[in-house]
């Protein structure tokens, strides 16, 4: 039998087939991966429309769009494949084909799931740390955000360890008898953890407040499950376990309402008790008239004799807290003050010594001759 009769005897029955799987295959292959974007975009589109109501819709749709993209061109090689399977397999290992192909696009479908669902977090958190009104807690929402990310990643891995084929109560089992060892190896990442949630719950301090411990000082940068970053005022960066924090009094500077100015203004030995009083007056009503001084307390009072003359004690309470303007709030009473120095002619004291000179001795030592 010779070729052209044996194509002519198999068209129909086996030849077209396959010629027409094989077409068909490359279609649905083609076509999804052709217009996989459009088909997304139409989907998308409408779960637009469907959830327009909700502002938090938007930024989830938008982070599902790409890997539903490629979930399209997946799923066209999945299809395409299974027409070809349906054709080329034998019927004997067709079952366990078909069986491969559909367990392998669950998996892929999972991951693009996990996929979503993290990058829509992102754009979640973003929305809630701008919401007005700052409903809600900016440390609370990046702390939670972390959270849900591992949940999320632990229930894909355990999905797709099911959807291999292990068994999960045989692994869930193992992770029991060998808990021991875990805890006792994770000891430290444990405190952390509960130290982070200690942070969150009690709220001592959130990411952009100044704090001080008796070890560091400087601005918290953000928290996470296992330490807390802080920017020292030497633009160093240290991360300080959770725990570490959790266990040690914290000085919240951010949370100041006013922020407290003392000093000590020596005056000279022969200021006269009327010029004292003027001075102390002064100062008084420069505290008393300033915009930026709390009216609830001040204090200028004549406090001590010092070796160099009398000593005045001012105390007074900045209402501006943020670094540069408590330092300009103290500069213009500095100033001010030294205006109402120089109008009583009262002089500031500086360390003095008196020396005397023993005439008596010449520079070689000798008695002198008169």
């Amino acid at each position: 039998m010779d070729l052209f009769t044996w194509f002519l005897m198999n068209f129909s029955s086996v030849i077209f087939p396959a010629l027409l799987a094989i077409v068909l295959a490359a279609a649905v292959i083609l076509g999804l991966f052709l217009f996989r974007r459009k088909l997304a975009g139409l989907i998308t589109g409408m779960a637009r429309r469907v959830t327009s109501r909700f502002a938090t819709a938007g930024p989830v749709i938008d982070a599902c769009e790409k890997p539903l993209v490629l979930f399209i061109a997946v799923l066209g090689f999945y299809f395409g494949l299974s027409i070809l399977a349906g054709e080329f397999v034998p019927d004997g290992l067709l079952v366990q084909t078909r069986s491969f192909l559909t367990r392998t696009l669950k998996i892929i479908f999972i991951l693009l799931v996990i996929r979503s669902a993290l990058s829509a977090t992102n754009p979640l958190v973003t929305l809630l740390q701008e919401a007005k009104g700052k409903l809600v807690d900016q440390t609370i929402v990046q702390f939670i955000s972390q959270i849900v990310k591992i949940i999320m990643i632990s229930i894909g891995v355990v999905i797709i360890i099911d959807e291999l084929g292990y068994n999960i109560s045989g692994l869930v089992t193992g992770l029991g008898l060998g808990g021991l060892t875990i805890a006792l190896a994770a000891q430290d990442t444990a405190s952390n953890l509960f130290g982070g949630l200690i942070i969150i719950t009690d709220k001592p301090f959130q990411a952009g407040d100044w704090i001080q411990t008796d070890k560091l000082e400087g601005t918290v940068m953000g928290i996470a499950l296992r330490s807390t970053h802080i920017r020292t005022f030497k633009d160093a960066e240290i991360i300080v376990p959770n725990s570490t924090l959790s266990n040690t009094a914290i000085i919240n500077w951010s949370r100041m309402t006013k922020r407290k100015v003392e000093m000590s203004l020596e005056v000279t030995g022969d200021t006269t008790r009327p010029q004292l009083e003027a001075v102390i007056a002064g100062i008084k009503g420069i505290l008393a008239a300033h915009p930026d001084v709390d009216q609830e307390f001040f204090s200028v009072a004549f406090t001590e004799y010092s070796a160099n003359g009398y000593t005045l004690s001012i105390a007074y309470f900045s209402r501006l807290t943020p670094y540069p303007d408590y330092m300009r709030v103290r500069e213009e009473v500095n100033l001010q003050i030294m205006s109402c120095l120089e109008e009583q002619d009262v002089h500031p004291a500086y360390p003095a010594r008196t020396v005397y000179l023993d005439t008596s001795v010449l520079p070689e030592g000798k008695p002198s001759s008169k």
